[in-house]
């Protein structure tokens, strides 16, 4: 469902780097520059991922390897995100950028959680290829990317890592003010509902890590877990579908819509986009 041309956002910002210069020579050598965040080894854990832009890219599986170490780490709360990672459906998944959500709280800024967009890499890479060819990019801002992200005919998730105990409410509360309104204009507003009574049931603290997952077939899955080292091969317990394509564009729009909260992430996204996009040009 696509909201009224009156209804559609437009996108302005601009973004804290996320990596920069992917550079292969031969295919025998990569290296990579880390901006904000930045890119670092992660443990042997990690070498069950692979680079999931191997076949766009045209990396051989070596490279995968090497790439699969990393990890893109939110530089102001330190929370790290694998570069690469698979879910419980769909192919795998890269880490498009990280950001951080700040809250002024009195006369000092609190760290509230770390924010990642992870997107099906090879399907996406195909996608914006194809936008590509069709000067869709040309003289593109940060918005253009952040669009093609969400009406891509692919699966999208975004990974939240909290810092500081928050309640339900508060999060509830935050939601309502930044998309209740355009839920009932839209019709989902009984699929928010189901969203609010979810979230009322979790607990969110510290260390805890939720997840939407927007699904290509127009339904966002949610779901919370305490475990420190989240494994998402595996549906999270007690997770919760929600139906509603309206409601998935518009969950999302709160992060990467003309209204963000987190400028930085839009950003950081947009630019993330970016490198896909040119892996399709090496």
């Amino acid at each position: 469902m696509k909201l009224p041309d009156a209804e559609r956002m437009r996108y302005t910002s601009t973004s804290p780097r996320v990596v920069t210069n992917i550079a292969m020579r031969s295919n025998k050598a990569l290296s990579f520059r880390a901006i904000q965040p930045r890119l670092r080894c992660g443990s042997p854990r990690a070498l069950r991922q692979r680079l999931p832009v191997q076949r766009a890219a045209g990396l051989r599986p070596y490279t995968a390897v090497m790439c699969s170490l990393l990890k893109v780490t939110e530089s102001t709360t330190g929370v790290e995100f694998p570069l690469v990672q698979r879910f419980w459906e769909g192919d795998e998944f890269k880490c498009l950028g990280a950001a951080p959500r700040l809250k002024r709280v009195l006369l000092f800024t609190a760290k509230v959680y770390a924010i990642a967009l992870y997107v099906e890499a090879s399907k996406a890479a195909k996608e914006l290829k194809i936008r590509d060819r069709g000067n869709f990019f040309q003289d593109a801002d940060s918005s253009t990317y952040c669009d093609a992200i969400m009406d891509g005919a692919f699966n999208k998730v975004l990974q939240f890592s909290l810092v500081r105990d928050v309640t339900s409410a508060q999060f509830i509360n935050a939601m309502e003010e930044a998309i209740g309104a355009k839920v009932k204009f839209i019709g989902a507003s009984d699929a928010f509902e189901e969203f609010k009574a979810y979230m009322n049931e979790q607990e969110l603290k510290k260390g805890n890590t939720f997840v939407l997952y927007w699904n290509v077939g127009g339904y966002l899955n949610v779901g919370v877990t305490s475990d420190p080292v989240p494994d998402f091969t595996n549906p999270i317990k007690g997770m919760k579908r929600l139906d509603n394509v309206g409601l998935c564009r518009s969950m999302f729009e709160v992060y990467m819509g003309s209204d963000t909260i987190i400028p930085e992430a839009k950003e950081a996204w947009a630019n993330g986009t970016r490198l896909l996009l040119e892996s399709t040009r090496i």
